[in-house]
This record gives C-alpha cells, structure tokens and sequence, in this order.
C-alpha cells in the first residue's frame, strides 16, 4: 500500500496547487458527466486525458544543434545533452522495473 500513500500524498499536493475557481469549475464537470453518463456516454469523455507525444531524444538533439549554430565544441554539447536524457531515461526505466520486481516478488511470498 507505499504506492497507494505515495499516488494519494502526489494528488494532494498537485491539488493544492490548483487555483480554487479552477478546483471548483472541475469538480462541477465531473458531477455533470456523472449525472448525465446514463442517458449520454460521451458525457465521460472530460475524463480522456489527452496527451502529447513527447519529442524524441534525436529530435531534441537536432534541434539544440539548429539553434546553437554549427560550431564543433557546440555540437558536442548538444550530444552530451541528448546523452544525458537518454541517461535518464534509462534511470527512470530501471527504478520503475526495479520497483515492479518488488512488488512481484512480495506478492510471490
């Protein structure tokens, strides 16, 4: 139940942060699309997230590169950058495997 405490104290203060009008017009949407779910499916759809694709590592490196110029030493930097997010990623990777190997292994015992 950690990652239950952790998602619910990461809600909290995400909705702290909100501004109250803002807080206020959200959960009046909510109960709308509650209310009006049985008679119109669609009113669920303020609950479809929608997301954009992040850049991709090269793209973000191609453009450090354009807008830096040409120079070697500045190209260099651009790509111990890209190599520096693809280190983090592979960080995040890892501590969420890690994570789930855990909680496999705890629900094995």
């Amino acid at each position: 139940m950690v990652s239950l405490e952790v998602a619910e104290n990461a809600f909290r203060d995400l909705n702290t942060t909100l501004p109250d009008q803002l807080q206020v017009g959200w959960e009046q949407q909510e109960q709308k699309a509650l209310q009006d779910r049985i008679q119109d499916p669609k009113a669920m759809d303020i609950f479809d997230v929608q997301l954009q694709k992040a850049l991709s590592i090269k793209s973000i490196e191609m453009d450090l590169m354009d807008t830096q110029g040409l120079d070697d030493d500045l190209w260099d930097s651009a790509t111990w950058i890209a190599h520096g997010f693809n280190i983090e990623e592979a960080q995040i990777t890892l501590k969420l495997d890690a994570h789930q190997m855990s909680l496999q292994a705890t629900e094995s015992q």
